[in-house]
């Protein structure tokens, strides 16, 4: 490989990992529980963007579950609301290290 070609695939790649690590984390589309859960908080105006398009951001759904007061819910959309905030802190918690470590 040319010296000028291997520049342009070092500029690509430099680009490409840096536009992943600024897309911030997603949820991921195969946990069919918390997928049951965002879906069931969205039906009842907890979580208020989209929810059919995955894989989903981590950043609505978090500022939507953050100021729920999960005593004034039924208990199982609170038990749904508790998951889902835990589940989002882990993997947000996860993807900050992964990014710090690279």
């Amino acid at each position: 490989m040319h010296l000028k070609a291997q520049m342009r695939l070092g500029v690509f790649l430099s680009l490409w990992i840096s536009l992943d690590a600024l897309a911030g984390p997603y949820v991921p589309s195969g946990d069919l529980a918390l997928r049951a859960d965002i879906q069931r908080l969205s039906s009842h105006g907890v979580i208020s963007g989209p929810v059919t398009a995955w894989p989903l951001a981590w950043a609505p759904i978090i500022d939507d579950l953050r100021d729920v007061d999960v005593a004034a819910l039924a208990p199982g959309l609170a038990d749904a609301v508790i998951r889902v905030r835990e589940r989002a802190g882990w993997e947000t918690s996860l993807e900050h290290l992964q990014t710090q470590a690279s």
